[in-house]
């Protein structure tokens, strides 16, 4: 494996070789600059499976080229499968001359992956053996996609389309002299991606992302971000935090990466592969932390582990870092390699920032979101400042509009990160900027150059795991599905389990006061709506699932303009208690 002046090294040739254009140069710039040496190693069947920047570029060359022999050039093409090599495979092949690449979370139900299909215009898909259920009861049978290509050997049973085959018809074809992809130049505002947001109300927003947004946040990474030799990978691919600011960047500088094979297997392969660096969001951070200080107090070592934090914070005071050697059991649980955690995709609670860090793993915090590519503003000192994110990094502007004496109002970016629209939707576009400016619904202010959120605009609600949940798609279906809901108003809330504080997602409820239980008692009502909601429940993806409910009998708080007051109504909901489902 490669050390850290290696990866300095590396950098300074990248950089050299001037900003990255478009993410087919990143391929043909990797392969160059690196040869032979690994880049992605997964476990597969009980084997490793290591890969090179070569084996990537030959890959990439060979499938795009088979894709575009099928008549599938210029389409958009959807991507669907468990983090894999081959996942980043498809995607390259798709982004590097084929098409534009559509990536869908595979955690959404049938009808919300069909439903995405449809808004993306999709004509193709490429996905792994674990949907082809999916595939061939639902996708198909919507009449919408005319290529099914599956990953492995389980194939398409109509088509008989797999990656594997198509690598090797693709092979043949350059070996007989095709160059319809290899030879394709890529335009830098040409689109690369369409990342497509779910659960929203009416029609689906689809981010459009060009090379040269992509590309922006790479070249901004390559310039600002610590070098390690080694990553470990396990957020999904499709997150665009994981794809445009782990994956795609370290293929680019060489680090090698190990793709996490399953959440269950995640220590045992970290302290296997011995990873320097690795890309989180803050559940994962709270885990670490949660663990290591309910391990320190099941055995009685609580007070020792306090102890030792605070001579190694005094320690590192006088300019004395001796955290790893303090903590080393704690390190070794992680690999005993892990030095840097890149953390995003949802706001991190500063107590864990500066645990962490107490330990002896840096932590990098920043800010984001989709349609910048994602990364905004990046804090390289959390340790110092765990409050704030950062200032913006490289080729991006922030600025507060409208700001209040405080200097606090909603964020504005700018930049060639920022996205070229919303797709096929020029309204939701229109609505989206601002005299050039991306209007990111988010307050904040500007302290010394850093950005300090402060909180949302919108209702989303962001999950510890960095997933979104817009809460009217929640309500739109329980008030469809229990006719006896006058209103509903889902929000976030935080219930202490067992001594340990979690997110979970409320419903709150405003029963017909003319609805019939038949002389029910109160508590036979709370089951049957229980049980009512937890039908509801299987409706959707599991992170967007209600965990408790309320019943009002007392209307909503609205504004002059009959608008329910989110706010006030969540503020006195405020110590009442949940029925939890």
């Amino acid at each position: 494996m490669k050390n850290r002046s290696a990866c300095f090294k590396e950098r300074e040739r990248l950089l050299k070789m001037g900003p990255l254009p478009d993410i087919k140069e990143l391929v043909h710039r990797a392969a160059l600059l690196n040869g032979d040496k690994p880049v992605l190693s997964e476990m597969r069947n009980g084997s490793m499976y290591t890969y090179s920047s070569v084996n990537i570029m030959d890959d990439v060359n060979a499938l795009g080229t088979a894709l575009i022999d099928l008549g599938l050039e210029g389409r958009n093409i959807a991507l669907l499968g468990e983090n894999s090599y081959i996942w980043i495979v498809c995607y390259l092949a798709v982004v590097c001359g084929t098409g534009t690449v559509v990536p869908i979370d595979r955690e959404l139900t049938a009808e919300d992956i069909c439903r995405l299909l449809k808004s993306a215009d999709c004509e193709a898909i490429l996905f792994s053996g674990a949907y082809l259920g999916i595939i061939e009861n639902s996708v198909r049978d919507s009449g919408m996609i005319k290529t099914c290509i599956s990953f492995n050997g389980s194939g398409d049973s109509e088509q008989g389309l797999t990656v594997d085959s198509l690598i090797k018809r693709g092979k043949t074809l350059l070996e007989n002299g095709d160059s319809r992809f290899t030879g394709k130049e890529i335009d830098p505002l040409k689109t690369a991606v369409i990342l497509l947001t779910s659960g929203t109300t009416g029609p689906n927003k689809g981010v459009v992302l060009s090379h040269r947004n992509i590309c922006t946040n790479i070249n901004a990474l390559a310039e600002v971000m610590p070098n390690e030799p080694t990553s470990f990978s396990l957020l999904p691919f499709h997150h665009s935090f994981e794809c445009n600011c782990h994956i795609l960047p370290c293929i680019y500088a060489g680090c090698h990466v190990f793709i996490c094979s399953s959440l269950k297997r995640l220590l045992a392969e970290m302290r296997m592969f011995k990873p320097g660096m690795t890309v989180v969001v803050p559940l994962f951070l709270d885990t670490i932390y949660r663990t290591i200080r309910a391990e320190a107090k099941k055995t009685g070592a609580e007070k020792k582990l306090k102890t030792a934090i605070r001579i190694s914070n005094a320690l590192l005071r006088l300019g004395i870092d001796l955290r790893r050697k303090i903590f080393r059991q704690i390190c070794d649980m992680l690999g005993g390699n892990l030095s840097l955690i890149v953390c995003g995709g949802a706001p991190a609670d500063p107590e864990v920032l500066k645990g962490i860090y107490a330990i002896g793993i840096d932590v990098v915090n920043g800010y984001g979101l989709t349609e910048c590519s994602p990364i905004v503003t990046i804090n390289l000192k959390t340790h110092k400042n765990p409050a704030s994110v950062g200032p913006p990094v490289p080729y991006t502007r922030i600025r507060i509009d409208d700001p209040d004496e405080s200097g606090l109002g909603e964020v504005l970016v700018s930049g060639d990160n920022v996205m070229c629209g919303y797709y096929n939707d020029e309204a939701a576009t229109a609505a989206t900027f601002s005299d050039g400016w991306l209007r990111t619904g988010d307050y904040g202010k500007i302290v010394g150059g850093s950005l300090m959120l402060t909180g949302r605009k919108k209702n989303i609600i962001i999950l510890e795991n960095g997933k979104n949940v817009h809460p009217e798609e929640i309500e739109e279906k329980i008030i469809s599905h229990l006719p006896y809901v006058n209103e509903v108003v889902v929000y976030p809330a935080v219930l202490m389990v067992t001594g340990i504080p979690q997110d979970v997602i409320v419903a709150d409820l405003h029963i017909d006061p003319e609805a019939s239980f038949s002389g029910a008692s109160t508590e036979e009502i709370h089951k049957l709506v229980a049980e009512d909601l937890r039908k509801v429940n299987k409706r959707l993806p599991l992170f967007k699932n209600v965990h408790c409910m309320l019943l009002s009998q007392e209307d909503f708080p609205r504004s002059h303009a009959m608008k329910i007051l989110r706010h006030k109504l969540i503020e006195n909901n405020a110590g009442k208690a949940l029925i939890k489902l």
